[in-house]
């Protein structure tokens, strides 16, 4: 009986260490590709419009490096920037509110206004056409933040996609409200490197990280502000 029990105790605590060993390699792979980067996978909270994003394919539309960089009336929102946006918001064909809001809102994260003869179902099609008249809308916008800052200042394609992305998510008056805008409105010209101050930026736009984070949607909002602050960070 005595060894019975023993037997038992033995084979309880093998098959104990090996579910602790296969739990613990599962564990790792999940956190890890295949090639390297920590890929996580996010759902957006409770918003009907909500998609799953990967931050290794985030990073993938950053665009190439180049040494152009951009005075505040020659920006465009990039084709990358474009897809941005659309990975954040995701498609919706049918409109819905989303918690808090009187209007509906349709396809890529548009808000239909009262004087806009919009279904409340639209083919992928019409929602296309629909996002690429709002970033032509948002593209004036952005022209007329910037132009509030030292004219002297030059954007890299980066910054300005993930600037637009900010700004229609949060909309300019919303963005103009946070602490981000506010350090950028401080920020000092570089007569050395003919740029703006460096230290200057880096301290505006880490401000990006916890701009505009609705409590109703602390997660997503907190997921794309990560986002949009690791294209922007860089001169």
């Amino acid at each position: 009986m005595i060894i019975k029990k023993k037997n038992d105790f033995i084979m309880s605590f093998v098959v104990s260490v090996v579910t602790i060993c296969v739990m613990s390699s599962f564990i790792t792979s999940a956190k890890t590709s295949n090639d390297g980067w920590k890929r996580t996978t996010f759902t957006l909270d409770e918003d009907p419009s909500s998609a799953i994003i990967e931050e290794d394919e985030i990073l993938m539309m950053k665009n190439e490096v180049t040494d152009h960089l951009y005075r505040y009336d020659e920006i465009k929102i990039s084709k990358n920037g474009r897809e941005f946006i659309k990975k954040h918001e995701s498609l919706s064909l049918t409109a819905y509110k989303l918690k808090g809001e009187s209007r509906h809102t349709i396809g890529y994260g548009h808000v239909i206004y009262e004087d806009e003869s919009i279904p409340h179902k639209i083919s992928k099609k019409r929602a296309d056409e629909i996002f690429d008249k709002d970033m032509d809308k948002f593209e004036t916008y952005i022209k007329l933040m910037l132009l509030e800052l030292d004219h002297r200042f030059r954007y890299t394609q980066d910054f300005v996609d993930g600037l637009a992305s900010l700004t229609y998510n949060c909309g300019p008056d919303g963005v103009k409200r946070t602490l981000f805008w506010r350090r950028m409105t401080r920020c000092r010209y570089d007569n050395n490197t003919k740029m703006i101050n460096q230290r200057d930026f880096e301290y505006a736009v880490a401000a990006v990280k916890s701009a505009n984070i609705s409590s109703s949607y602390k997660n997503g909002h907190t997921i794309r502000r990560s986002h949009e602050y690791r294209l922007m960070a860089c001169l």
